[in-house]
């Protein structure tokens, strides 16, 4: 894989990265535009979610431990956005992906299992300013980071 990653140029790694980046974002913002019908779609979007919020925190952060081959907001000329101050959502993200946790059934008998967007607002304004800086070199960006934008909108 690192043998493969070396012989790829700078632009066409960059061009891979901002597709899986791009990605990452755009599915934790459309998990919020369409409701699950039952139980076993609710579960997967919680999932869903945390996984989303875990990948982009480690994106954006500074102080997250990482291997070597993890992607940063640094390898795109992005200023990394310092998310320590919203650490329970890496908790809660890592925490309802990996362990059954009286916390996660404490959320769930009290009706509260689901993620709330508005949990999510400091991790969708770093999403909006990556999207706008990407925007500048590639305008694949721009429906994401409109769509960011109108949720950010909503959302305050």
């Amino acid at each position: 894989m690192s043998k493969q990653r070396q012989t790829k140029s700078k632009q066409e790694r960059q061009k891979a990265l901002w597709l899986h980046v791009y990605n990452e974002i755009d599915q934790l913002v459309r998990i919020f535009e369409c409701w699950p019908t039952n139980q076993t779609w609710a579960n997967a979007r919680v999932e869903s979610i945390a996984i989303h919020v875990r990948v982009l925190s480690e994106f954006f952060a500074l102080d997250v431990p990482s291997r070597a081959d993890t992607m940063h907001a640094s390898e795109f000329g992005f200023t990394q956005q310092h998310l320590n101050h919203n650490e329970s959502l890496q908790v809660r993200a890592n925490k309802d992906i990996a362990h059954l946790t009286w916390e996660r059934l404490e959320r769930y008998e009290k009706g509260k299992s689901d993620w709330n967007e508005q949990e999510l607002i400091l991790l969708y304004e770093i999403c909006e300013a990556f999207a706008q800086h990407c925007q500048k070199t590639d305008d694949r960006w721009d429906d994401l980071a409109n769509r960011l934008s109108q949720r950010l909108k909503v959302m305050m």
